[in-house]
């Protein structure tokens, strides 16, 4: 079965473009989208998605049951059901193991004379374990190939709105993460609440938060940097960041805790499994570039991950009556 597969080079080359639009929406994203915001325990809510497949979101310009990317690989009309007219759709007969590109001449009643060689079969085999090999974005490449080829094939040219579509898709479909938090109330130290057990919290709080503070202020720089440019400098320096967010975690975990307090087994937990969700984000992040479509959405979690942080602290700070120097305003 003839395949209309592009090459490993132009499939590189336009990985390395979608790469590039993927970095320029992050980095516009993290320039703009800065606001930090107060929250309370009522109005705390984090949303979780669900992870998305892209072969079975892709889209099927003629509803037989191959997605185009499909269509490419076994060499079938992206804009027609039934590439060899036999009356069976082109999935159908994928699925039966028939050749859709042989039209079926038995009579009524008997088997399908079109059934695939088992070189044909073997050689889509080996196709299908290929594009699985793929990353994400490799993958997300092809496909948006296929679907411009049978956009193309279908209208023989693609107006502003199919383009726009297309792109839409593509985004709509790129894998999203869940990040889970590990550490429970149960795992938290609690002493005999007294003046001066809230007395010592308040200024462990303040001390180790200055400390978290200091990190925070430097890490969406790093991370812009490992995104940018992922260099073994770049990315030692974020493996550092992530050394000091677990330290500060490990002492938050251990940190004496009046019982009953209702910041302790709110807030205080909070900012546990925040940071801790921040470390499973930026070792993704770390990463970014060796598969970006696969990370796109872990920035975007980065970013509502350490609003919720900030606000956390926000809070605390009320309750304690702290008040935190102003950062200069970024000119």
């Amino acid at each position: 079965m003839k395949k209309y597969l592009p090459s490993r080079k132009f499939l590189i080359a336009l990985s390395i473009t979608v790469v590039i639009i993927l970095i320029l929406i992050i980095i516009n994203y993290s320039k703009t989208n800065t606001e930090i915001y107060a929250i309370n325990s009522d109005n705390i809510k984090v949303e979780t998605v669900s992870k998305s497949a892209w072969a079975s979101n892709s889209i099927d310009s003629d509803n037989d049951g191959l997605a185009n990317w499909q269509e490419t690989l076994y060499g079938t009309d992206p804009q027609n059901p039934d590439t060899d007219n036999d009356n069976t759709t082109d999935g159908q007969e994928i699925t039966e193991s028939r050749d859709p590109l042989k039209a079926n001449t038995s009579l009524n009643g008997q088997a399908p004379n079109d059934k695939m060689d088992s070189e044909i079969m073997a050689n889509n085999q080996l196709a299908i374990e290929e594009y699985e090999n793929l990353t994400t974005t490799e993958k997300i490449a092809r496909n948006m190939l296929s679907d411009i080829m049978a956009t193309q094939q279908g209208a023989g040219s693609i107006t502003d709105e199919q383009a726009k579509y297309l792109a839409e898709n593509v985004i709509k479909n790129l894998p999203q993460k869940e990040y889970s938090s590990k550490t429970i109330e149960s795992d938290l130290n609690f002493v005999d609440t007294t003046e001066e057990t809230v007395k010592n919290y308040a200024i462990f709080y303040y001390t180790e938060t200055a400390k978290l503070e200091l990190v925070l202020n430097k890490d969406a720089d790093i991370i812009n940097k490992v995104i940018e440019k992922p260099s073994a400098e770049n990315i030692k320096n974020l493996d550092i960041i992530i050394s000091l967010y677990n330290i500060i975690i490990n002492d938050f975990i251990k940190a004496p805790l009046p019982k009953g307090s209702p910041w302790g087994t709110t807030y205080h937990l909070m900012l546990i499994n925040e940071l801790e969700k921040l470390v499973l984000i930026e070792k993704d992040l770390g990463v970014f570039s060796k598969d970006p479509a696969d990370n796109y959405f872990s920035f975007f979690a980065y970013s509502d991950t350490k609003k919720i942080l900030l606000s956390v602290m926000a809070t605390m700070d009320t309750i304690f009556g702290i008040e935190r120097p102003i950062a200069p305003t970024k000119k």
